[in-house]
């Protein structure tokens, strides 16, 4: 039997067939055989087996379902499906991260190397797993069970119990009220209808209610939720939220909480902490709280409100252009179109020509890709042009000019109001005072004022110019040369101890290796 290019099921039957599944993903089926099977994917060869699989050879099959009776099939590097059915099976999914499904009877299921999986979905009755355990399981299909490997577990559309380990977990307790303890790990629990009981344990966790097609309201202060899916959930040890596809209510706690609202007209609220907030598609609702908060509205009219801290409006990775202007609190085009921020202090670009505008506060502005214009204001803020030849403007204030994300060498010229080379190579600067490197060989250059110039890693080249200044070559070999004015060489950074001789212009030991500081020449 050949399979086409679709998801084939082949069924040999009786004798020594010949199942190739083709391209798509395909199953051989051994539900038919009054015999337990024993069928292994990684064999090239014929299978060595009672019943409907004796003598088989096997290609291109991703899938197997065996008889009624007591069977052993084993997967291969591809991510298998194996089904035992009714019978005492012993299943083994090989590499590749694979799905058990023991069915009925005391089973024997091994995940092997990669995420693999359980499921209970089938079962009559309400299951408990405990992922932990290396003896018999119980309840339902689960009954005298024996698990190994396995990372993911779903139960039935009863009351089951779910319990992991201390790897990363994913418990999907399906219809029914579940308890779900996710132990140690960063572990995923969905609870799905019905009231459920979800407990994060140790690590960070991540209540998903991705599959809510109604509203959810979830608030990780009270351990409450409820409407749709949520209805009479109690939560307890989760930090991280993620709402469906309706218009959702979803509120942190005291601690760092990410909280993405998936698509719908949604409500975030991060609390205390530092979070990070997504509001996904829709006209959604951020509120920051208390914290240094990252959020992002996604499409849609988004209102961000920063709240207490430093927080920031990311539109990173939009493909259009966005206008963000803090000190009106508006964002056009792209992603930004109808936003209105408040309480935020810093912005992130995406990847095309964006225009961001800060205020009186100290901003940082991050352009992202694309030929960026950023504007700090009157504050003392931080310009990331990012790639592309970028305008950056200081405004009022103390500001710098950075290209720390930069991995080739730049050089940029405060004297000139220039970039070039690397991330700077058609930057245009003005009413900037200081200057960042990146991880290459930079050139930073400075004017007649007092600036502030640092190197980071790579051999750099600093110079100061007119003014006081103060040069930080950082890591690597660096040339430093104050020029006129009253300068400082700054290695207030090495971790080591360092030997700078000013007489010899030369520096040793920790950052200052290499030629330091030289004197003016003039």
């Amino acid at each position: 039997l050949t399979g086409n290019t679709g998801n084939n099921i082949l069924t040999g039957g009786g004798g020594a067939d010949i199942l190739a599944g083709s391209s798509g993903t395909d199953t051989a089926d051994y539900s038919g055989s009054a015999e337990g099977v024993t069928v292994n994917l990684a064999l090239a060869t014929a299978q060595v087996s009672a019943g409907d699989a004796a003598g088989d050879i096997l290609s291109g099959i991703e899938y197997l379902t065996g008889s009624a009776q007591a069977d052993r099939l084993t997967g291969d590097a591809n991510a298998n499906l194996l089904q035992g059915g009714d019978g005492n099976d012993t299943l083994d999914g090989g590499a590749g991260n694979d799905t058990l499904r023991g069915g009925a009877g005391p089973d024997i299921l091994t995940g092997g190397a990669g995420t693999d999986s359980i499921t209970y979905s089938d079962s009559s009755a309400g299951v408990t797993v405990n992922l932990s355990l290396t003896t018999a399981q119980s309840g339902g299909d689960a009954a005298g069970d024996l698990l190994s490997g396995i990372e993911y577990a779903t139960g039935s559309a009863f009351n089951d119990s779910l319990t992991g380990d201390a790897n990363a977990n994913l418990l999907d307790g399906g219809a029914g009220d579940d308890l779900l303890d996710g132990g140690a790990g960063n572990d995923q629990l969905v609870g799905g209808a019905g009231a459920d009981t979800l407990i994060g344990g140790a690590g960070t966790d991540l209540a998903n209610y991705s599959a809510a097609t109604t509203s959810v309201t979830v608030n990780l202060t009270s351990g409450a939720g409820a409407g749709g899916i949520a209805q009479g959930d109690v939560l307890s040890g989760i930090e991280n939220l993620t709402g469906g596809t309706a218009a959702d209510i979803l509120t942190g706690d005291s601690g760092i909480n990410i909280i993405d609202g998936g698509a719908g007209n949604d409500t975030l609220a991060g609390a205390a902490g530092n979070d990070t907030l997504t509001g996904g598609t829709g006209n959604d609702a951020l509120d920051g709280g208390a914290g240094n908060d990252l959020m992002t509205g996604g499409t849609g009219a988004d209102t961000l409100a920063g709240g207490d801290g430093i927080d920031t409006a990311s539109y990173s990775g939009v493909a259009a252009a966005v206008t963000v202007n803090l000190d009106t609190g508006t964002g056009i085009g792209g992603d930004a179109a109808g936003d209105v921020l408040s309480g935020i202090e810093n912005i992130i670009g995406g990847n095309a020509a964006d225009i961001l505008t800060g205020n009186g506060d100290a901003n940082t502005l991050d352009g992202g890709a694309g030929n960026d214009t950023l504007s700090g204001g009157s504050g003392d803020d931080l310009l990331r042009g990012g790639a592309g030849a970028d305008l950056m403007t200081g405004g009022d204030g103390n500001d710098t000019a950075s290209w720390s994300s930069s991995t080739a060498a730049i050089s940029a010229s405060l004297a000139t109001g220039t970039g070039t080379a690397g991330d700077a190579t058609g930057d245009v600067l003005s009413g900037i005072e200081n200057l960042t490197g990146g991880g290459g060989a930079d050139i930073l250059t400075g004017d007649s004022g007092a600036n502030i110039l640092s190197g980071a890693a790579g051999n750099d080249t600093l110079s100061g110019g007119d003014g006081d200044d103060v040069l930080a070559g950082g890591a690597g070999a660096d040339r430093l040369t104050g020029g006129n004015g009253l300068d400082l060489a700054d290695y207030s950074a090495s971790t080591a101890a360092v030997t700078v001789n000013l007489a010899t212009g030369t520096g040793t030991a920790g950052d200052a290796s290499g030629p330091a500081a030289r004197p003016p020449t003039s």
